[in-house]
């Protein structure tokens, strides 16, 4: 009775023993001696297998094999003759708790850069507040009530298409979640220019078309007219656009996009300049109040410039998707801050006579005497900025790229937005009424006006990775 039971019960020990050798070696866990790549791929084609059966993660993988009953190896499973497995790694091993390989891996090497990009950018077109010259082909008097008076000079400054460039230097930590970039990018000076004038006998008629704010009528001071005055007026618009920023980069997938926090400076400065050259031929002029004879030349300038300084944080996205060695890039920006915005206005009128020296006087007619402006402003403003390029690296390190950037600024001064075409003929120091009354009656002069502001363009650039 006692051998009757023990039997069975060494058998379900010893079967339980084999069946738990297999599971050990089929679940990961070490063997006595851990069998090499190469045994395991001749074990695999040492017998044919029908099918391989998973159950749940609380029961052995079980390996059915044919009907010969061929042996099964504890260095893995069996495949059929014929069927080639890689040698490293096992392609039916589970490795557990596998990472993905560091971020390096898969892009090009971006621990530190430096890049340099050229900029072909264009401006939005100078705004001019009000007319500056005046003709009258038909002979007549330039004013605009008159008859056959026209307006000379365009309406807005096209400066075209900036060259310039900007510079980057980056760092990002080894697992690729946080850095830092640095960048900035200056364009050139643009200029645009445009000028009118008469002959040498005053043909045809060139004035300056103002409004009179002590007789609420329209007048034109002469600038040329056949037989009393020869000369004409040159326009000259200036303008210069830069910035830096300093922005942390952060990012919590290697292939996710970077969440972007810093810092932005943006500066804009123009300048526009006005200037009247007036021979006289046998008219009378006026220059400080004083009455003026031919031979002399009456020279009036006026100068309007502003400058624009921004201030303040932005948040971002950017990100990069990439296939081989083809990458694309797109980056979206917006700042909040202060735009600190300078408007000087001030003018001159000189007198040069044949035998004297120059006579040079302040104030000369759209900033007049008494009328001249240097204030400054501060004021909310908002800057968005959009990106996108395409690029291919260079055997990892190297790497060049074409892109298109739009940039906008919603608050600041712009030069030709601050002429006042308004004066107050007593304190234009070339009118006949110059002094002879309190040039405070009438406050007229520059005004101080907002705008808007966008710069777009292509890019073209080179960065070197590490």
């Amino acid at each position: 009775m006692r051998s009757g039971v023990l039997g069975p019960i060494l058998v379900l020990l010893a079967s339980a023993e084999v069946t738990f050798a297999q599971w050990s070696t089929l679940s990961g866990s070490a063997p006595a001696q851990e069998a090499t790549p190469a045994a395991a791929k001749e074990s695999i084609l040492a017998a044919p297998m029908k099918w391989l059966k998973k159950t749940n993660k609380d029961q052995p993988v079980k390996i059915q094999t044919s009907d010969d009953e061929t042996p099964v190896t504890p260095d893995g499973p069996i495949l059929p003759a014929g069927i080639d497995v890689p040698d490293e790694p096992n392609a039916f091993e589970t490795i557990p708790n596998q990472k993905l390989p560091p971020r390096e891996q898969y892009t090009a090497s971006d621990h530190i850069w430096v890049g340099a990009d050229y900029l072909l950018w264009h401006l939005k077109n100078g705004p001019i507040a009000a007319p500056l010259i005046s003709t009258n082909p038909l002979g007549g008097l330039p004013s605009l009530p008159t008859i056959g008076t026209q307006v000379v000079g365009p309406s807005k400054f096209d400066f075209g298409e900036a060259s310039g460039g900007r510079f980057t230097i980056g760092f990002m930590n080894m697992d690729q979640t946080c850095g830092i970039e640095i960048t900035g990018f200056i364009l050139e000076k643009l200029t645009n220019s445009f000028a009118f004038a008469s002959d040498a006998n005053g043909n045809p008629p060139v004035g300056r078309p103002v409004f009179d704010a002590l007789r609420g009528t329209e007048t034109t001071p002469q600038v040329a007219f056949p037989g009393f005055f020869a000369g004409g007026v040159a326009v000259k618009a200036d303008a210069q656009l830069w910035g830096a920023e300093a922005n942390f980069l952060f990012s919590n997938s290697w292939h996710g996009p970077d969440f972007i926090l810093g810092f932005r400076y943006l500066g804009l400065q123009e300048d526009l300049g006005i200037t009247q050259t007036t021979n006289l031929l046998g008219g009378l002029a006026f220059f400080n109040g004083t009455p003026v004879a031919a031979p002399g030349v009456v020279t009036v300038v006026d100068r309007f410039e502003t400058r624009n300084d921004f201030y303040g944080g932005q948040v971002g996205l950017q990100n990069e998707m990439r296939w081989g060695h083809f990458f694309f890039f797109t980056q979206l920006k917006v700042g909040f801050g202060t735009t600190h915005e300078s408007v000087n206005a001030f003018g001159s009128s000189t007198l040069s006579t044949p035998g004297s020296p120059p006579m040079t006087v302040a104030g000369g007619l759209l900033a007049a005497s008494g009328t001249s402006l240097l204030v400054s402003h501060d004021e909310f403003a908002v800057v968005p900025e959009a990106a996108i390029s395409v690029g291919y690296d260079l055997g990892g390190h190297i790497r060049f790229s074409a892109g298109y950037n739009y940039l906008y600024w919603s608050e600041v001064a712009r030069a030709g937005s601050q002429v006042n075409r308004v004066v107050n003929p007593e304190t234009v120091p070339t009118g006949g009424d110059f002094g002879s009354r309190n040039p405070t009656t009438v406050p007229v002069g520059p005004v101080f006006r907002h705008s808007e502001f966008w710069a777009q363009g292509i890019t073209f650039g080179v960065a070197i990775r590490y």
